[in-house]
């Protein structure tokens, strides 16, 4: 037998059962924590797997061996040295048996076999201790053991017995606790365990800041189906109803029947209200269609009432109560549809869905369009390129800013949709005016969170570049601030975009030294400010430093800063005093208030009008820009 050999804390081996001689241990070590069987063994069946929390060398041994004597079935055995190394490997794998000495280090295994206990890991623990006493004994029970070893006169049969009968012991009272927390008859989450499921995902949601929903669900006709087609139909009709909310659900959802024909979901990470009105809907359309029992086809609908904490409310018997009242007011509308708890919200998401239909119109038939603003250089007095914003054209209102409704569809499955429209309009038009020889010409669009956190990201810019035959790098898409504070989700769209070779602007929400200093870890290439963070810039001292500061740190990391929306000669003068020379505003606004400057070198018109000598005038070159740019 090989001498043991540790592993980030940790040693494997492996017993199989015993043959007419003791098998050999094999022995490995992973950063997984899994467990490879001998070559001989492979095809043998695996048996318990035990974690030895136990660093006395001797004492270690001592059961190792007794269980390489006892071995009458296969055992797999981990070994932590600390306990910390042990917490890792029982959230990470299952055990059928956890040995721990009484003491690791100067750590108590009492403590840690409550603290197991607690988290509810189901998890049979042996304290294994030097010389035993009654009072430790009830000690290790009161915390949750499963029983109390003594290594001094510890034998094979003894520890075998210990291990095994712990490990069926705690199955069968798992299995009596599965037992207490289910419906008998849909086999869904009882009462009991909706409940505590709901009191924990509010704990969770109050820390994370997140927002829950709660559908409560009443079948409507149930009770006559009941009474006229007997309790087995409607036995019946339960469980196949269950079965179908479980389908509308994600994995991650808990479907609930508290008795009778009421039901209940938790929905966990609610990213808007209107994503529980679409999971609602769906299981409306999943019960609303017929049920074919015993050769007779039965129809409900459902009535079902939706609640958001913390909006509705802050605790769960308060959140369950606003849900009930919902499903009632459901019930009163003549049911087979779903009300949020809140008026404000069933209003909102009304207008939503008919933006949501009207915009659909709109780019089904070609009343939306890109307006530009010129991005320009004022030092070199040319125009390096432009931004693109979506308006909309309605026949009823006449045109409509972005401002007015490109926000509204953050939370709409059409912002992908609308993102992906925008930045394949403004492709075509730089494919167009790169044609007439103007090779260095960028082109922005800003797009909506929603978009930006698509798994399909960067794959379907991909799609449109390589459609329009645009060049990556003169493609910027336009972030904000606050997308990129997501973390982690937002550096691997980040790193997926400069893999397509875009470049990246941020639309700041604050000037300040720290916030531009942190768009470097994620290698943007523009920052544009929004007028109303500097408006007050040239008659105010402390807003008149803050951007110059900020002008200076960004051009330090190499970012170029672009100022939005100029008004008068002083704020141009203050930009250009604080070493930002990139404006970008309307066309028209540019031409009138751009003092001083009698030409802007055009980069966007036909290539016969580079060779002019002396360029248009502001105004006349503006409209020109304003025709060449929207021609296709």
């Amino acid at each position: 037998m090989s001498a043991d050999r540790p592993f980030n804390g940790k040693y494997s081996v492996r017993f199989e059962p015993r043959a007419s001689k003791p098998l050999p241990l094999h022995e490995r070590g992973s950063n997984a924590g899994a467990v490879e069987s001998a070559e001989a063994s492979a095809e043998k069946p695996h048996g318990f797997r035990v974690l030895m929390v136990i660093s006395q060398e001797n004492n270690y041994h001592t059961v190792r061996d007794l269980f390489h004597q006892s071995a009458d079935l296969a055992f797999e055995i981990e070994r932590a040295l600390d306990l910390e190394t042990a917490t890792t490997l029982i959230e990470k794998e299952k055990f059928d048996a956890i040995l721990i000495e009484e003491k690791i280090e100067s750590d108590s295994g009492l403590d840690w076999i409550r603290e197991v206990t607690a988290r509810d890991l189901q998890t049979n623990c042996v304290l294994v201790c030097e010389k035993g006493s009654s009072e430790l004994e009830d000690a290790a029970i009161t915390a949750g053991a499963s029983d109390l070893l003594e290594i001094s006169g510890l034998n094979p049969a003894t520890l075998f017995r210990a291990v095994r009968f712990g490990a069926e012991r705690k199955k069968s009272a798992q299995h009596l606790i599965y037992l207490a927390q289910r419906d008998c008859l849909t086999g869904l989450s009882n009462r009991m365990l909706f409940e505590d499921r709901l009191q924990h995902a509010i704990k969770r949601a109050s820390r994370s800041k997140q927002r829950i929903g709660l559908l409560y669900i009443d079948l409507d006709g149930f009770k006559a189906i009941n009474d006229t087609r007997g309790h087995a139909i409607g036995d019946k009709l339960l469980k196949v109803a269950a079965q179908r909310m479980v389908d509308s659900v994600r994995e991650v959802d808990m479907v609930a029947r508290l008795g009778g024909d009421e039901f209940v979901v938790i929905l966990e990470s609610l990213v808007n209200h209107e994503d529980g009105i679409i999971v609602a809907n769906r299981i409306v359309d999943a019960l609303q269609a017929p049920f074919f029992l015993d050769r007779q086809d039965v129809k409900i609908s459902a009535s079902i009432g939706i609640a958001v904490f913390p909006e509705d409310a802050t605790d769960d018997k308060k959140l369950i109560l606003s849900a009930d009242r919902a499903m009632y007011l459901a019930k009163a509308h003549g049911g087979n549809c779903a009300i949020f708890a809140s008026e404000g919200k069933n209003a909102k998401v009304a207008n939503r869905f008919a933006l949501e239909f009207r915009m659909e119109h709109a780019l089904n038939n070609g009343e939306l369009y890109i307006n530009y603003q010129p991005q320009v250089d004022l030092h070199q007095k040319r125009v390096l390129g432009t931004q693109g914003f979506s308006r909309w054209r309605k026949p009823t209102r006449g045109d409509i800013g972005s401002d007015d409704f490109f926000p509204l569809l953050e939370d709409s499955a059409l912002a992908s949709k609308v993102c992906l429209w925008m930045i394949e309009e403004v492709c075509k038009d730089a494919v167009a005016i790169r044609t007439r020889g103007i090779d260095d010409f960028i082109i922005e669009v800003a797009i909506l969170k929603r978009f930006f956190l698509s798994d399909d990201l960067a794959d379907s810019i991909t799609n449109v570049l390589e459609r329009t035959g645009m060049p990556a790098e003169s493609l910027v898409i336009g972030l904000t601030e606050d997308m990129i504070r997501i973390e982690r989700r937002a550096e691997k769209q980040i790193e997926s975009l400069h893999r397509v070779g875009v470049q990246l602007s941020v639309r700041a929400i604050d000037t300040g030294a720290s916030s531009i200093a942190r768009l470097e870890n994620h290698r943007i290439n523009a920052i544009i400010i929004p007028e109303d963070l500097i408006r007050d810039a040239p008659l105010k001292k402390q807003a008149a430093a803050s951007v110059k500061a900020s002008v200076a740190i960004a051009r330090e990391l190499g970012i170029r800063v672009i100022a939005e929306n100029n008004e008068n000669e002083l704020f141009l003068a203050l930009l250009q005093n604080s070493g930002c020379n990139i404006v970008q505003s309307p066309i028209e606004l540019l031409a009138d208030n751009i003092k001083g400057l009698s030409t802007i070198k055009k980069r966007m018109i036909e290539k016969e009008m580079e060779s002019q000598a002396e360029l248009p005038a502001p105004v006349q070159m503006a409209r020109r820009f304003r025709k060449a740019i929207n021609r296709r």
